[in-house]
């Protein structure tokens, strides 16, 4: 089956870099998002092709929000004077919210470890 238009009003990429998603959203990806939608991203910039990226800018984005670049990296400076981009370096999750769950989270881990019935952990 092929896919011939994104019906979405917002494609949101949350996906970890890896061999298998490096480059995974490209010029095809975006011409195939409705004019009008929103190109959201929590991912690496490797992801993307962010000179597809611009081209659907000036085609049929309404608009991108990417939460991903040093501010110093070139994805950075290509994107800070663009209109329809809202550009944060790595600093969204920043909330009140985020830094009290990410310090309940903490807490409970170092509990349960004390308890010897250690939760969230990584292999």
């Amino acid at each position: 089956m092929e896919i011939k238009e994104l019906v979405s009003d917002v494609l949101f990429c949350a996906l970890p870099l890896s061999d298998e998603t490096k480059g995974i959203i490209g010029k095809k990806e975006f011409s195939l998002m409705r004019k009008g939608s929103y190109f959201v991203t929590i991912s690496p910039p490797e992801l993307y092709d962010s000179e597809a990226l611009l081209e659907a800018l000036k085609k049929n984005l309404a608009g991108a929000a990417m939460d991903n670049s040093d501010y110093k990296s070139p994805e950075y400076t290509k994107f800070r004077n663009n209109e329809k981009v809202l550009l944060t370096p790595h600093i969204a999750y920043k909330t009140n919210y985020g830094i009290k769950k990410s310090y309940d989270i903490l807490i409970d881990n170092i509990e349960a470890f004390i308890k010897w019935k250690p939760i969230n952990l990584v292999n």
